[in-house]
């Protein structure tokens, strides 16, 4: 990763994120603090592993063997949402 592509996650990503799990955290809510820094370190896996360039192989041409992989994670980390989201509103 460039310097500058470091900075700009640093500035737009992870600060904000941190800032607004430590203010949900002041707040008493720490359910939904901790909910959303997991869901988020899930989402900046699944986008760090579907970037990652693939050894150049001739099987990598070929058709995946597990299409059902990617939407079932997305819907996963729906249903994570939904559930932080849930407990969000039972805290407060």
């Amino acid at each position: 990763m460039k310097r500058a592509d470091a900075t700009l996650v640093l500035l737009v990503y992870v600060l904000p994120l941190g800032l607004v799990s430590v203010l949900l955290a002041l707040a008493g809510l720490w359910v939904l603090a901790g909910g959303l820094l997991a869901v988020e370190a899930v989402v900046a896996a699944a986008t760090v592993l579907a970037r990652r360039r693939p050894a150049r192989t001739p099987a990598a041409t070929a058709p995946s063997r597990r299409p059902w992989l990617v939407p079932l994670v997305m819907v996963g980390l729906l249903a994570a949402l939904v559930a932080v989201a849930v407990l969000g509103s039972r805290a407060g």
